[in-house]
C-alpha cells in the first residue's frame, strides 16, 4: 500500500478542528503547560567553548554542563512523564471504546503509562545514538518506530518489546517515508519557535527585561512546540489506522 501522506494529514488536520475542543484543553495542560515551565524555569545550557580554546577552559565547560544536567534533570523528567501521559490519553480517546470519555481515556493512559515510557526509553536510545554519530539512522529509527504509542494504546501488547516488534511490522517497507516525515516535524519544533527563543535570550541578557514579555514570547514558542507535537500525534493516529 502506498502511503498518501498528504490524505494522511488532512485527515489529522480534520480530526483537530471537529475535537478542537477537548484537544485544545487537553494539549494546553499536558503539552504545552510543561514546555512553559522549561523555558521559563530552566536556563539555557552553559555554551561550549570556541574552537582553540585550552583543555582547561573545555574542562570548565564539562563541569559546567555536568552541573546543568544535575540541576535540572529532574525538571525535564517531570515533564515528559506530564506530556507522555498526556499524549497516551489523547491516543486513548481515539483508538480506546467507542464513545470513550476523556475521563476514561485518562483512566487507560494511566494504567498504560508504565510500558509506554519504557517502549519510548527503548527507541528513544538508539534514536538519539543514531542522530548523534550520523543523524540519518537516528531518523530512520524515529521513523520506523513512529507506531509504538498507538499499538500500545490500540492493541495493549503484553510489553513494550511486543508493542515495537508490532509497530516495526506495520511500518516495513515504510521506514524512509516515514523517517521523511519524522524530519519534518523535528525541524518544524526547532525552526518555528526559534525566533521567539531567540527574543528570550536577548530579554533575559538585558538586566531591566519586562517579566511579563518574557512569558508572552515563552508562551508563544511553547504553543508552536505543542501544535507541532499535537500534529504529529494525530498524524501517528491517522497512520495507525490506515496500516493496522
Amino acid at each position: 500500500m502506498t502511503l498518501d501522506l498528504g490524505a494522511i494529514a488532512g485527515e489529522a488536520w480534520a480530526m483537530a478542528r471537529r475535537d478542537r475542543a477537548i484537544l485544545v484543553p487537553v494539549a494546553a495542560v499536558f503539552l504545552f503547560l510543561p514546555t512553559l515551565a522549561l523555558l521559563l524555569f530552566v536556563p539555557a545550557p552553559p555554551a561550549p567553548p570556541r574552537a582553540g580554546q585550552s583543555n582547561a577552559e573545555a574542562m570548565l565547560f564539562i563541569e559546567a554542563y555536568r552541573r546543568w544536567i544535575s540541576d535540572y534533570a529532574a525538571h525535564f523528567l517531570v515533564s515528559s512523564i506530564v506530556a507522555a501521559f498526556g499524549g497516551v490519553s489523547i491516543m486513548a480517546f481515539y483508538l480506546g471504546r467507542a464513545n470513550a470519555t476523556v475521563g476514561d481515556a485518562m483512566a487507560r493512559a494511566l494504567v498504560l503509562l508504565p510500558r509506554y515510557l519504557l517502549a519510548s526509553l527503548m527507541v528513544m536510545v538508539p534514536a538519539i545514538i543514531g542522530l548523534l554519530m550520523l543523524v540519518v539512522p537516528g531518523l530512520y529509527v524515529l521513523g520506523r518506530a513512529m507506531l509504538v504509542g498507538p499499538v500500545l494504546v490500540a492493541e495493549r501488547p503484553g510489553s513494550a518489546v511486543a508493542a515495537i516488534a508490532k509497530a516495526l511490522s506495520l511500518s516495513h517497507r515504510r521506514g524512509w517515508v516515514l523517517a521523511g516525515v519524522a524530519t519534518i516535524a523535528l525541524v518544524a519544533q526547532q525552526i518555528l519557535p526559534a525566533p521567539l527563543l531567540a527574543i528570550d535570550e536577548a530579554l533575559h541578557r538585558m538586566r531591566a527585561a519586562n517579566q511579563l514579555v518574557i512569558i508572552i514570547v515563552d508562551a508563544g514558542a511553547a504553543a508552536l512546540t505543542t501544535a507541532v507535537a499535537l500534529g504529529l500525534m494525530l498524524f501517528r493516529i491517522v497512520l495507525y489506522r490506515r496500516l493496522a
